[in-house]
C-alpha cells in the first residue's frame, strides 16, 4: 500500500463517529432473526488503536437514511461497522475508532490488497424495513495501518 501511496489517502478519510441515532435496538440492531459470522480486525498507528469486533446484532442502514447495514458487538457504539451502498459513490466500509469521535471510511480506491463488498436486499420485511444481506471482505496492510474484515450477514432489518 505504501508503495502506490496510498496511505495517506486512507487515514484523510476518518470523519465523524458512526452511531444509531437512539438505542441500538431502536435501530433494528437487536440481532433478533439476523445471521452474522466473522470478525474484524483494526490497528491504526496514528490513533494507537488495535482492536476486534465480531458483530452481534446487525440492522438495516434503512433506518438512517442509507442503503446498507450497520453491524455492532453487543452495545458498544465504539465496535459499529457500517457496510453501505451508496448510488453515486458505490461500496464504501465504515469502521469507529474506538476512544475517538472518528470513523475510518474506505472505498474501494483506498488501495486495498482486497475490497470486496456486497449487499442485497432480501425478499422479506420486518416492521415495514427490509431484510439486507451480504458480505465484507477487506485486507489493507500497509505503513500505520492493518485492517482484515470477514463478515458475511442476512437478515439484517
Amino acid at each position: 500500500m505504501g508503495s502506490r501511496g496510498t496511505g495517506s489517502r486512507i487515514h484523510a478519510m476518518a470523519m465523524m463517529m458512526l452511531a444509531p441515532v437512539g438505542s441500538t435496538t431502536a435501530c433494528g440492531l437487536d440481532g433478533g432473526g439476523s445471521d452474522i459470522d466473522g470478525t474484524m480486525t483494526a490497528e491504526l498507528a496514528a490513533y494507537k488503536a488495535s482492536w476486534t469486533v465480531t458483530p452481534t446484532a446487525c440492522g438495516s442502514g434503512e433506518h438512517q437514511g442509507f442503503f446498507g447495514v450497520d453491524l455492532i458487538e453487543g452495545d458498544r457504539e465504539d465496535a459499529l461497522i457500517r457496510v453501505l451502498l451508496d448510488p453515486k459513490d458505490g461500496y464504501s466500509l465504515g469502521i469507529n475508532i474506538p476512544g475517538e469521535d472518528m470513523a475510518l471510511f474506505l472505498g474501494p480506491d483506498a488501495g486495498c490488497e482486497l475490497f470486496d463488498l456486497e449487499l442485497a436486499r432480501e425478499s422479506s420485511r420486518v416492521n415495514d424495513y427490509w431484510n439486507v444481506g451480504g458480505h465484507a471482505l477487506v485486507d489493507c496492510s500497509g505503513p500505520g495501518i492493518e485492517l482484515h474484515v470477514d463478515l458475511v450477514f442476512s437478515g439484517c432489518h
